[in-house]
């Protein structure tokens, strides 16, 4: 079997072909990331590690160096305790350590009163929890490797339990096997990365031949007063990329998130996330069918999961019940994803054809001018992009994969 070497690609072409390590550094630098999300000693693990997402990074808010906060200690959280400003305003600061460049996703568990966070010299988010807590999403940043700080003003009576920040997206544009910086480009590949960094892989066909039900031991519901958290074990048998749908009945949307993710370790500060816990999307809850003929499935989420276990997590609003979830196989081949390039009006050509730079300068002008470009700078306040929707799918009398 051929490997790839560079006297076979100049048999191709006269051109100049790019390695995986100079795309990826041209992606970075199309998407306008490079000033805030690569460090000054750069290196192409920083642009590999800014395009990939599954990864968080977690502080506990105690760590604060603040003689006038109160620990509330409480055996409910992980850590035994909380932090509280009984009689005044506080403002609390942070150094947090990114072992990885990323594009990540700021949450805070927090509750009571209007709170204000910032990171470096970014603007100021505020954040309105209520009188419990409770996981808030602030907005995205693209960090580079290195130390960040982050400043916490909390109001009287405000409490804080950790804030995560989280890469938003399983597997956000790295072709599958993970980045190599010495290997010649192929389209598959290339084609790998851009529809992942689109978030279009629903685009993919479904595999057929594959539903998977996920058991819920019991209906998991909000209460009519409080919000509720449900979690859902989800045991993949391979990797590959999946689609996970839900049914879910009441008022509100349901925001749903997966543990999963790679975790990075820290060397100071405070512990990290288990598994990298990542927003996916809300689900509008849909009306019963008629009698006899069940609940409606609508999709949250289109990624690559590898095998093993992962969690569910869904915030519950009152009145709020999850009735079921499926797990539905794509078809993940290297030419399945350049198909969705090529309906898109890109030109590629065979997945295993190399890639010549006068050749993916055209493709990427293309990307950003025909598709929405979900890590514009334009784009990061507005949070993670949704899956593309679907009509919903029916769970009783007719079942549709």
């Amino acid at each position: 079997m051929w490997t790839g070497t560079p006297a076979r690609a100049q048999q191709q072409t006269e051109q100049r072909i790019l390695t995986q390590a100079e795309f990826a550094r041209k992606l970075v630098q199309h998407l306008e990331l490079e000033e805030e999300g690569i460090p000054k000693d750069a290196r192409d693990e920083d642009y590999f590690s800014l395009l990939r997402g599954g990864k968080s990074v977690e502080v506990e808010a105690e760590i604060a160096e603040k003689t006038s906060l109160t620990l509330v200690k409480n055996a409910f959280f992980e850590s035994g305790f909380w932090i509280s400003t009984l009689n005044a305003i506080e403002t609390v600061s942070y150094p947090v350590e990114f072992p990885e460049s990323g594009i990540y996703w700021l949450r805070v568990q927090a509750k009571g009163g209007e709170q204000f966070w910032q990171v470096d010299d970014r603007p100021t988010e505020v954040v309105h929890p209520a009188p419990v807590f409770q996981w808030l999403d602030l907005r995205r940043y693209v960090l580079s490797r290195g130390i960040h700080t982050v400043k916490m003003t909390i109001p009287q009576e405000g409490g804080t339990d950790l804030f995560r920040f989280s890469a938003d997206n399983l597997n956000a544009g790295e072709p599958t096997g993970g980045f190599q910086a010495d290997k010649l480009l192929t389209y598959g590949a290339l084609a790998e990365i851009l529809v992942r960094q689109m978030r279009v892989e629903d685009r993919l066909p479904v595999d057929e031949s594959y539903v998977f039900k996920v058991k819920i031991v019991e209906k998991r519901f909000a209460t009519d007063r409080n919000p509720g958290i449900g979690r859902f074990p989800m045991k993949v048998e391979d990797d590959g990329v999946y689609t996970i749908r839900v049914a879910v009945v009441g008022k509100e949307p349901v925001t749903f998130y997966i543990k999963g993710g790679r975790r990075l370790v820290r060397p100071t500060q405070s512990r990290m996330a288990d598994a990298g816990t990542v927003r996916v999307a809300s689900a509008e809850p849909l009306p019963r069918l008629s009698q006899g003929e069940g609940v409606q499935l609508q999709d949250i989420t289109t990624a690559f999961f590898a095998a093993g276990e992962h969690i569910i997590e869904a915030l519950l609003p009152p009145n709020t019940s999850i009735e079921g979830f499926r797990r539905v196989k794509r078809r993940a081949t290297p030419q399945d994803y350049v198909d969705i390039l090529a309906k898109f009006g890109l030109k590629v050509g065979k997945p295993d054809e190399f890639v010549t730079e006068e050749a993916a300068e055209a493709i990427l002008e293309g990307f950003l001018a025909g598709v929405t470009n979900p890590f514009a700078k334009s784009a990061l306040p507005e949070g993670p992009a949704a899956p593309s929707p679907e009509a919903p799918t029916t769970e009783g009398g007719k079942p549709v994969p």
